[in-house]
């Protein structure tokens, strides 16, 4: 993975609503799901990446499920 090719996204915890961060690497595909532990309350956070055009879609829910 090279690093000058990363997105950087933010997005807010679906748990308690602090703002996060998530790496996103482009040439993964256009759709990405991670799961991303919130930064403050540690609890995980689904995160549906879609490219849209120029830019990335996201859709935050809480767990892994």
């Amino acid at each position: 993975m090279r690093s000058d090719h990363l997105a950087e996204l933010s997005f807010a915890c679906a748990s308690c609503g602090e703002p996060n961060l998530v790496l996103v690497e482009p040439e993964d595909g256009a759709d990405q799901d991670l799961v991303v532990d919130c930064w403050v309350c540690c609890r995980p956070n689904r995160v549906q990446v879609r490219a849209s055009g120029a830019g990335f879609l996201l859709q935050v829910s809480a767990g892994n499920t």
